[in-house]
């Protein structure tokens, strides 16, 4: 044989087999296996085939945070999900499951493993390779890395884990369903039983330097206030504050700010598309820009009231889905704005526009709470009914609002039973928020009838720190005083809250592909992905204004002015600039600009959130106005009338705030998109989120101009 044939013998030899079969491994701890795992299971399947996919899982167990082995958690999956039972295996290594290849040819046959999105670069070195569309390579020298994507609705271990060890056996019953697509008696026991034992080791086994009722600093930049409410662990075992991935926060003292990171976590940063960028500002600014952040709500539009007898709204101030500090990624936002359209936004109820209380049961007599000295010790400072009088005397309709609020009240609850009481306000330690609806003191819009609304409670420890809620206590305590028909009051109907049932039409179906679009065009204009989120807009569109403007800036002056205009960070100081042209610029921007496209910015997601809630509004009543049509006509006249003086006056700063909120209801649809309702307010995440339509401008029209 000559060389030539030889050459061409060896080639045909060694030339590699064409890869005919993919196995995907999804592995995890599954303790226990749910909803949010198997949504990504059936993802799976449906990009690459049931054939092909493997879920992969150990025998190992503990009583710490791993009590279920390998026999039980393949029980769940195949009882509760429908999982083939010859698709789930007993694996060691999750990144080399040879438990599963060594049934497979290793030259024809692929690896592809699954991790979240967070931890798509948690594998690499020479061996793993992101999965992009195809696998060239066997499994022996070379595994695919594939980042599922996060899941529409996702719940954590943690949830699971806590709705079914906590509460009662009806409460475990009910939310069972939560974690699961149906009830099983032998899973639920199987379940509740083996958490019962772990509960009280899930919080032993987390060491963070923090506890129930701390007050934090989270999200992406570590400026978002937290009270922590529950501390506990996802299913790799991570630390959880509140249900959510903790690996750094921020405790904020009175006189410095400390930073807290667990092993090997992230520092914290400003986040640039070249990755983190060390050396926070320092803790005064930090504080003051967290502080201003929260109240301004970067649109300037809405502060945050602090009082809680003051506040407007269940718990206070509730995010849109687009503020800066809930860090929703705009996948988030487009899961929002379809299950709005289509009527599945999670617990969706009426907002109501009223005036805020904070009432307990303190020793036999009701009490109400408006700073922080009435809501320690058990509530023995709090105000009574003839205190509450004396702070609203000579207040007009809020007098009378607040006074026969606290008498009707009292009366109602007494009606009780001693443990009923004890069971909602906990002899002091819990506090009921509700609203206080009254014709003779109206808002915006006019209800036309006096109304007490309960919205949950907070718990409180000594020091009256919050350690803890209850949502469900509004429903409990207005269902109690409506049984023994104490609900209809001398001067008010008392209730719990008002739940509302979404529109599903083909109209409001048809909007999806407006609003999506959108919010599409707002990621294109910088490349953004589902996966990042409203602050990477943001910090995007900054970065290309401070690059037009200051090219002659050194990078770490460049990220300075970022962090200064997208996230009030005023670390950096403009007057260390010695280009003097730039310097100029920067403070011209700084002085004048700033605050006008932050706004502007802003107003692009505020389009289309207001707008979806405008279009949903439309096609709602509300359930607590009297007379619907009697009131938006009151409303439009209300309008008429502010419109009118405001051109009277003849102040300019008044006429350009004007413009713009009519600018902004046009934008919406005019005059027909107002109704006598607030708007909604839904959980998405476990966070409470609002859409308000027409109700934004309206409010600040009136809220600004309006002559009572």
């Amino acid at each position: 044989m000559n060389g030539l044939s030889n050459f061409l013998v060896e080639s045909i030899l060694l030339e590699a087999a064409p890869i005919d079969k993919v196995i995907v491994v999804y592995s995890g701890r599954f303790q226990p296996f749910h909803k949010g795992h198997y949504a990504t299971y059936d993802n799976l399947v449906r990009k690459f085939g049931k054939d092909s996919v493997y879920i992969g899982t150990s025998n190992v167990t503990d009583s710490k945070k791993s009590p279920f082995n390998f026999k039980e958690k393949k029980a769940i999956m195949t009882n509760m999900f429908g999982i083939p039972s010859n698709k789930i295996a007993n694996i060691r290594n999750p990144y080399a499951p040879e438990e599963i290849l060594n049934k497979y040819d290793e030259d024809t046959t692929g690896l592809i493993v699954v991790v979240g999105e967070k931890d798509e670069n948690r594998l690499s070195g020479k061996y793993f390779a992101p999965y992009k569309g195809k696998v060239t390579e066997p499994y022996l020298d070379r595994g695919y890395v594939y980042a599922s994507p996060a899941t529409a609705n996702p719940i954590s271990g943690t949830d699971v884990r806590y709705w079914l060890s906590a509460g009662s056996a009806a409460d475990r019953k009910k939310n069972f369903t939560k974690a699961y697509p149906k009830f099983d008696d032998q899973i639920f026991k199987l379940i509740t039983l083996k958490l019962k034992s772990l509960k009280e080791c899930i919080n032993e086994e987390i060491k963070i330097n923090v506890k129930i009722g701390d007050t934090i600093l989270m999200g992406r930049f570590k400026n978002k206030k937290v009270v922590v409410k529950t501390i506990g662990t996802d299913d790799w075992g991570m630390p959880t504050i509140n249900g959510k991935k903790v690996a750094t926060f921020r405790i904020p003292k009175k006189d410095n700010l400390k930073e807290m990171g667990l092993g090997g976590g992230a520092g914290v940063g400003l986040s640039l598309p070249g990755g983190y960028i060390n050396g926070a500002p320092d803790s005064e600014d930090v504080k003051k820009n967290s502080k201003k952040l929260n109240n301004k709500r970067m649109s300037g539009y809405e502060p945050v009231k602090e009082s809680i007898l003051l506040e407007g709204g269940a718990y206070g101030h509730m995010a849109h889905p687009f503020d800066i500090e809930m860090g929703l990624t705009f996948g988030d936002l487009k899961q929002i704005v379809v299950r709005a359209l289509n009527g599945d936004l999670e617990l969706a109820r009426e907002k109501t526009d009223g005036q805020a209380l904070a009432i307990s049961w303190v020793n036999g007599r009701l009490v109400a709470a408006r700073n922080k000295s009435h809501l320690k010790d058990k509530g023995v400072g709090a105000m009574t009914i003839g205190q509450v009088a004396d702070k609203f005397a000579g207040r007009g309709g809020l007098t009378d609002a607040y006074n026969f609020a606290m008498q009707d009240l009292s009366k109602a609850i007494a009606a009780l039973s001693e443990p009923q009481r004890k069971k909602v306000f906990k002899d002091g330690s819990s506090f009921m928020n509700l609203e206080v609806i009254y014709p003779t003191s109206v808002n915006v819009i006019p209800y036309n009838q006096p109304l007490l609304v309960f919205h949950g409670t907070f718990d409180y420890d000594m020091a009256g720190t919050i350690i803890g809620q209850n949502q469900d206590a509004a429903k409990v305590l207005g269902g109690m005083i409506k049984q023994v028909n104490a609900h209809v009051q001398s001067k008010y109907t008392i209730q719990g809250p008002p739940m509302q049932t979404l529109p599903k039409t083909e109209h409001l179906s048809k909007l999806q592909g407006k609003y999506l679009g959108m919010i599409s065009k707002l990621q294109s204009e910088f490349g953004l992905a589902d996966s990042d989120g409203v602050a990477d807009y943001h910090q995007a569109w900054w970065t290309n204004f401070v690059e037009k403007g200051a090219k002659k800036l050194d990078a770490q002056q460049k990220i300075g002015l970022i962090k200064r205009w997208a996230f009030l960070d005023k670390s950096f100081r403009i007057g260390d600039i010695k280009d003097d042209k730039i310097r100029a610029w920067a403070e011209q921007t700084d002085k004048q600009d700033q605050q006008k496209i932050s706004k502007q910015n802003l107003m692009r997601f505020e389009e289309i959130f207001l707008g979806v809630g405008a279009d949903v509004l439309s096609f709602m009543t509300s359930v607590l106005t009297a007379n619907p049509a009697e009131a938006t006509k009151q409303m439009k006249a209300k309008l008429q009338s502010t419109i009118s003086q405001v051109k009277a006056s003849g102040d300019p700063k008044k006429i350009a705030k004007l413009k713009l909120e009519l600018s902004r209801m046009q934008a919406l649809g005019g005059f027909d998109k107002i109704v006598p309702n607030e708007g909604l307010v839904f959980v998405y995440g476990g966070n409470t989120y609002k859409l308000t339509g027409a109700f934004a401008p309206l409010n600040q029209i009136l809220g600004i101009f309006f002559d009572s």
